[in-house]
């Protein structure tokens, strides 16, 4: 169900230039969205209010919290710092990226491991918090600079490919299992798929971006309905998306807006 919208065009407080990765607190309840263009984290109340922004160096695409509730990015460009904030904007750190060297997206697991979307060799890498142990690494792609998103759950990897337009799934050991989806528009296929979420239900939550919807599937890769009437008409819409404990749905949208569902 669709609540609200929050955002437009712009580069003030509450205004994306290109809205991408986004994260929830499970802390908190704090909301985190990437300002691609503008270089920034911006940071809201669950209820969509704006709090204040984090200033990056360089570009960025993907956030998240960790179990302490702190914010962690990575800038694949310039200089590919990942760096940790407090929620109230206080840079703490920057984390040993010897064993991430191209990290695309993050994603930080139960036990507080960074994973990683690395482009370097189209691997999927589990990290220690600070960097230092490097502690799974598998190759998740043969296409260069696909993998666009990574959500562990229920001792599985899934992993958005966006060039095979599918979701891979690998077991726990790194071991592929089976692709959710093919390329096409009908029910159950994609176009560039690239954020996903687990929702309250248990379903894998899809952003199929240049189909301009998200799609729900059990994780064993039944389709289970899909969401299209909200979004802008054009293509490349849902870009990232977080679910929070509570339930709600928070999508990142190509018209510099962030959806909320539940």
């Amino acid at each position: 169900q669709f609540l609200f919208k929050f955002g437009s065009h712009g580069d003030g407080p509450e205004q994306f230039k290109h809205p991408a990765g986004i994260a929830v607190s499970n802390k908190t309840g704090t909301i985190a969205v990437v300002d691609y263009e503008d270089k920034r984290i911006q940071l809201f109340s669950s209820e969509g209010n704006y709090l204040r922004e984090i200033k990056l160096k360089d570009d960025c695409w993907t956030v998240a919290f960790t179990k302490s509730g702190d914010v962690i990015v990575a800038e694949p460009d310039g200089d590919r710092k990942i760096s940790l904030f407090t929620e109230s904007g206080q840079f703490i750190k920057h984390i040993n990226d010897k064993h991430l060297e191209m990290p695309f997206h993050l994603y930080v697991g139960f036990d507080d491991s960074i994973i990683a979307c690395d482009w370097s060799n189209n691997e999927i890498r589990l990290t220690s918090l600070d960097g230092m142990q490097l502690l799974q690494s598998f190759r998740a792609s043969d296409c260069e600079a696909s993998l666009y998103c990574v959500i562990y759950h229920q001792d599985r990897f899934f992993v958005s490919d966006t060039k095979a337009n599918c979701i891979k799934v690998f077991n726990k050991e790194g071991k592929f299992l089976y692709n959710i989806g093919s390329e096409g528009s009908g029910d159950g296929e994609l176009k560039r798929p690239v954020g996903l979420a687990i929702d309250k239900f248990n379903n894998l939550i899809v952003c199929d971006r240049w189909n301009g919807r998200l799609q729900i599937f059990r994780p064993d890769g039944t389709f289970v309905t899909k969401i299209e009437e909200h979004f802008p008409t054009d293509d490349r819409a849902p870009m990232y998306v977080a679910v929070s404990i509570d339930g709600h749905v928070f999508v990142t949208v190509s018209n510099d807006c962030v959806y909320v569902f539940h």
